[in-house]
C-alpha cells in the first residue's frame, strides 16, 4: 500500500479470482448442486443468473431517497452464486447496495460512493456474498433523496456461477 492506496495488479486480481472459484466449487459439491468438481461448470456470472431479462448490468432506478430492487431472482437446486466485487462507473447514482437473502435477512451492505475518489473505480467487497442453492437473491441500491428519478446505473457486478456441465455451458471438445 503505497500512500494509502491498495494496489490491484492483474495477477493479484487473478489469484483472487481462483480462490472464490475455488471455494464456490467446494461449496457447489457440499450442497450437492454437482456430484463432484468434475460435474462443474464455473462460469462469470451474468445479469440473467440475477433476474434480468437480457445480458446488460443495469439497474433501473424509480424512487429517490429509498432502496430500489435491481435483482430479484429464486435459484434453482443446482446453482450456486457467489459475488465478489463491483466495477462502478463515473456518474453512478445509487450510493449503496444492499445484498439481501429474500426479504429475511441483510447479508452485506456496499458502499459505492468512495469508488467516485479511485483511479480504477473496481471495488472488491471484504467479503464474497456467496448465494447457495435455491436462496432467493435480492439486491437493491440506495438513491438518495433529491436524485432525478426514473433513472439507471449500469453498475458490473463481478461474480462467478457454479452449476452442472451443459445447463449454460457444455465443455465438451468439438472435433
Amino acid at each position: 500500500m503505497a500512500g494509502g492506496k491498495i494496489e490491484y495488479t492483474s495477477q493479484s486480481f487473478e489469484i483472487l479470482k481462483e480462490e472464490i472459484k475455488a471455494r464456490a466449487l467446494e461449496k457447489a459439491v457440499n450442497d450437492k448442486v454437482v456430484a463432484e468438481e468434475s460435474d462443474a461448470v464455473v462460469r462469470d456470472l451474468l445479469p440473467t443468473d440475477l433476474g434480468a431479462t437480457e445480458d446488460k448490468f443495469e439497474q433501473a432506478l424509480t424512487t429517490a431517497g429509498a432502496n430500489n430492487t435491481v435483482y430479484e431472482v429464486n435459484l434453482d437446486e443446482k446453482k450456486i452464486v457467489v459475488v465478489y466485487g463491483a466495477i462502478v462507473p463515473t456518474g453512478t447514482q445509487g450510493t449503496t447496495l444492499k445484498f439481501n437473502l429474500g426479504n429475511a435477512k441483510v447479508i452485506d451492505v456496499i458502499q459505492l460512493e468512495k469508488a467516485k475518489y479511485m483511479q480504477d473505480p473496481i471495488l472488491l467487497f471484504d467479503t464474497p456474498i456467496i448465494y447457495g442453492k435455491s436462496a432467493t437473491v435480492k439486491i437493491e441500491e440506495f438513491v438518495p433523496t433529491g436524485t432525478s428519478v426514473p433513472t439507471s446505473d449500469n453498475i458490473v457486478l463481478l461474480g462467478v456461477v457454479v452449476e452442472p456441465q451443459g445447463k449454460t455451458i457444455s465443455p465438451d471438445v468439438v472435433e
